[in-house]
């Protein structure tokens, strides 16, 4: 498909129902917001195959691809790439739901502003299931950003070699909730060839912020997370951060705000402030000193990606 429009280069959706099967929607142009679709209100499913893209659909607005502001709309196994927008390289959702799962791929979009590959805000609602983050550029939150009140859920997710000039080379929360579960959050702001780039945090949420990091795994990112304020939740459970470099925590945490427990490794970071993390929490520095205590049950329950109580990549821990 090959459209020019103001809103929804090539599909506006007001109301009603929508779908797409195994359809490609490529180099549509928007001169307002959704280079390819425009959805106000209505139930929009798109269901995609191998060969199957949302490719170099751009909006001098916000959604390279799609833009949600009300409704339903649902997305399965279709690639995302090359898509471009000032907000939202590939999707901007500010109301209504947008679930994409089953392999869906976001890939090479490009945000001039915020979120190179999903912009959530507004009351916006998002999940993510078992899909792929990888290679999407913005000034902040080059995977993903989010804002006002929305609600994103990652799960089961790769998150890898996404970028950011400013900061959240992969998330930046400015406000909302984002929980990512069972998910890998690695290589980002490094450039996929040179493996350099930006310096960044890789995690960015601010004080209104709630943050979930639950089952998942940080890792090998250039920079590291940073936790700001206590107003919004932030909570790491059954996670490993491993070289994260700086962890940057600042305001006055309580177990409200900040609350680690349940087996949580951190690996080289250059912070000492294990009082904010519990007891069930073992740190260990670049310099192989060990702060903090960790209780090891006999029982099988210490989940994680890479070593469910420990990991020991070199000098005596």
């Amino acid at each position: 498909m090959l459209f020019r429009s103001v809103d929804g280069g090539a599909v506006y959706v007001a109301d009603g129902t929508f779908t797409a099967t195994s359809s490609s929607f490529t180099t549509n142009t928007a001169t307002g917001d959704g280079g390819a679709i425009y959805v106000l209100d209505g139930t929009v499913t798109l269901t995609g195959a191998s060969g199957f893209d949302f490719d170099t659909n751009t909006a001098t607005g916000d959604g390279g691809a799609v833009f949600v502001m009300g409704g339903d709309v649902t997305v399965s196994a279709y690639t995302f790439v090359r898509n471009s927008a000032e907000n939202g390289g590939a999707v901007y959702v500010g109301g209504g739901t947008f679930t994409a799962d089953s392999g869906t791929v976001f890939n090479a979009n490009t945000a001039t502003g915020d979120g190179g590959a999903i912009y959530a805000g507004g009351s916006g609602d998002v999940l993510l299931d078992g899909t792929y983050l990888y290679a999407n550029i913005a000034v902040n939150g080059g995977a993903l950003y989010v804002d006002n009140t929305a609600t994103v859920a990652v799960n089961k997710t790769a998150v890898y070699f996404n970028r950011a000039s400013g900061e959240g080379t992969a998330f930046y929360v400015n406000a909302g909730r984002l929980d990512v579960t069972n998910s890998t959050v690695a290589d980002n702001g490094k450039d996929t060839l040179s493996g350099t780039g930006d310096a960044g945090y890789s995690i960015y949420a601010t004080d209104a912020a709630s943050l979930y990091l639950v089952d998942s795994t940080i890792a090998d990112n250039t920079e590291g997370v940073y936790l700001e304020g206590n107003t919004g939740t932030k909570v790491l459970l059954n996670s490993i951060l491993l070289n994260v470099g700086t962890l940057n925590l600042t305001g006055s945490f309580s177990n409200e705000s900040l609350t680690s427990y349940q087996y949580n490794y951190i690996g080289d970071t250059d912070t000492e402030r294990t009082e904010v993390f519990g007891t069930n929490v073992l740190i260990i520095d670049s310099a192989n000193d060990k702060y903090g205590t960790i209780s090891l049950l006999a029982e099988d329950a210490n989940p994680a990606y890479l070593g469910g109580v420990l990991v020991a990549l070199d000098g005596t821990k």
